[in-house]
């Protein structure tokens, strides 16, 4: 085990003396939640050694396509390497933070404290994806079936490969290649590289793919309707921040267009216009923001001008000049010192979970595609370069300080084992709801020192409690990369709110971890390397795209956003600490209720 790192600050008085309990208070930011948080935010990118392979691809090692469930494993699995590599290299030192020591706290440049894993698709069903996902369930209520969610827009096939969609619908069988179709794969290849200099192909069991190209000829692909399918448009529009402007882009798209080119017309013109016409409205219609944040929205009214499309017009108008910004605003706090009105026994288990799910999902739907891209969580102006993450992140952190909180708060030790068991029912009835961030946030909380080192409260604990609480621990195993979370995860229909740490772990690793460019002095860039991007992203978009039908109580919403009171981590530490003091002499009953409510005034 290595040793841990000494502490940038002092410890609580109350422990100097005792190395169990300086090992304790040290864990307060070595937690499972700060461990996965800083792994992120304190990566010293200058250091990161220029990746030359590429440790991760689009094409599975037996030559197929990979389906994106078996990708995300992949990209999952090569991601623990790459940040357990710069662990070992001294790349990257996990620093403790002034104050917070195990907290996501995006102010310190430390966010998400919430396990590391991206607007469109539900995400298929892990049966047959020819068949309804049946969202009916006897735990849980659901949106509908697939096919009303997709009546609904809220699904596009768009975004999903043409060889995946068939693979999909197909068992997945292995066959035999003779030599014959292995010449015929290879002549297409050269044939493919010999007209496409600017590009570069590999070859599948699935058919050619495009691994590569110069930033010029990715923006020619997308109107080269012979070579490119919807599904590269999709990708494209995800990903092309990364190496052409948006000025770009739409200049190619307003010189591909023909306004002679008649409707009744069978002409190439016609497609490639028909083709446009598709980009500009699924552009407009999920990320309007791109034309706000590169200034581009007078330039987006000339192409518009140019195509004179009435539908195209109607859309400008809904979606890129009424687009709204998330502005996040800090909810008001109060205490209330009586436990009988707690906002945690207001209402039964089941109703707090879905409260708190309906809560969380708010958040989580207000991220924009833009605010997951370049570790834009991690910058000092986070709260302006992506103020609907740096909220989710703040949010994730005061759930968790609030059911630490809930528990110091009640010097009785038949309350605290109280407050213990409705804080372990919530986080499984989460579970339950597919909530895993609520789930993780609360978990977490439970392996703050000043949580794990109330040794009579967990002993007065039933064993009940006790094998669902390490149940749910091991379902967040960080140490197995998350592996049991991720089974469970694509097992589940929507609606869904995955971890938010995974995906911001997973796609730091696919920008940092793999190269730009396939052949550097070729400008060739790496669009595998792209393509993977785009598919994180779209999983993400995909929980996005459904959600709970739960009725929201107003009451009790209200006491969440305004009332859920949270300690920082020295408070909690010292209230734990006067609740059960880490000597053997215990102070009178009497003693212990007037330092805890002179420590709930402070």
């Amino acid at each position: 085990m290595a040793m841990l790192p000494q502490p940038s600050c002092e410890v609580s008085s109350q422990v100097l003396g005792n190395w169990k309990h300086c090992i304790e208070e040290l864990e307060k930011w070595q937690s499972v939640i700060s461990r996965d948080a800083y792994m992120v935010s304190k990566l010293d990118k200058s250091r990161v050694p220029p990746p030359l392979t590429r440790p991760v691809s689009f094409i599975a090692p037996d030559g197929r396509l990979f389906d994106p469930h078996s990708l995300h494993l992949a990209i999952g699995e090569q991601s623990a390497k790459f940040f357990h590599s710069l662990e070992e290299n001294h790349s990257m030192t996990l620093i403790r933070p002034p104050k917070h020591r195990h907290t996501l706290s995006p102010e310190k440049l430390a966010p998400v404290t919430i396990h590391l894993t991206g607007s469109a698709p539900t995400l298929p069903s892990p049966r047959n994806s020819n068949s309804p996902v049946p969202f009916t369930n006897v735990t849980r209520k659901r949106s509908g079936t697939a096919e009303e969610v997709q009546d609904m827009g809220l699904l596009d096939p768009d975004l999903v490969p043409t060889a995946i969609r068939e693979k999909r619908a197909k068992p997945h069988l292995k066959k035999r290649v003779s030599s014959a179709m292995i010449l015929d794969k290879l002549v297409d290849l050269i044939q493919a590289q010999k007209k496409y200099p600017g590009l570069l192909f590999e070859q599948s069991l699935d058919g050619l793919i495009i691994m590569g190209g110069t930033a010029e000829e990715l923006v020619l692909l997308l109107t080269r309707v012979s070579l490119s399918d919807l599904s590269y448009v999709a990708e494209f529009l995800v990903v092309y921040h990364y190496f052409v402007s948006c000025d770009r882009v739409l200049d190619h798209l307003k010189d591909s267009f023909d306004p002679q080119a008649r409707n009744d017309q069978d002409s190439k013109s016609v497609t490639v216009n028909t083709r446009v016409i598709h980009i500009l409205k699924k552009w407009m219609n999920n990320y309007p923001v791109d034309f706000h944040d590169y200034s581009a929205v007078e330039k987006l009214k000339e192409v518009l001008n140019h195509i004179g499309n009435p539908s195209l017009y109607d859309l400008f108008q809904a979606k890129v000049l009424d687009c709204k910004r998330f502005v996040p605003s800090p909810a008001p706090r109060s205490i209330k010192d009586d436990s009988e009105t707690s906002i945690m026994f207001v209402s039964c288990v089941d109703t707090m979970a879905q409260q708190l799910t309906l809560l969380e999902q708010k958040c989580f739907h207000n991220i924009q595609v833009h605010e997951l891209r370049g570790q834009r969580w991690t910058r000092d102006d986070a709260a302006k370069a992506a103020p609907a993450l740096y909220h989710c992140i703040r949010h994730f952190n005061r759930v968790s300080y609030w059911c630490a909180t809930e528990i110091v708060l009640r010097s009785n030790l038949k309350q605290r084992v109280s407050a213990l068991k409705r804080v372990i029912n919530i986080a499984q009835k989460c579970v339950l709801y597919n909530n895993f961030n609520t789930a993780l946030a609360i978990i977490g909380s439970l392996g703050f020192a000043a949580i794990k080192r109330l040794k009579r409260t967990w002993r007065s604990l039933p064993s009940k409690y006790i094998i669902m609480y390490n149940d749910l621990k091991e379902l967040f195993n960080i140490d197995n990369n998350y592996r049991p979370y991720k089974k469970l995860l694509i097992s589940q229909p929507p609606p869904i709110i995955p971890y938010l740490g995974v995906y911001l772990r997973d796609l730091t690793f696919l920008e940092l971890g793999n190269p730009d460019y396939l052949i550097q002095d070729k400008g060739i860039l790496n669009y595998d390397k792209l393509r993977m991007i785009s598919s994180v992203i779209v999983e993400f978009q995909t929980y996005q795209a459904v959600p709970y039908d739960f009725e929201e109580i107003p009451a009790i919403q209200r006491q969440l956003a305004n009332h859920m009171v949270s300690f920082d981590d020295d408070r909690l530490y010292d209230l734990s600490v006067i609740l059960e003091p880490p000597t053997s002499t215990m102070r009178d009953s009497g003693s212990m209720t007037k330092d805890l409510f002179r420590m709930k005034k402070r």
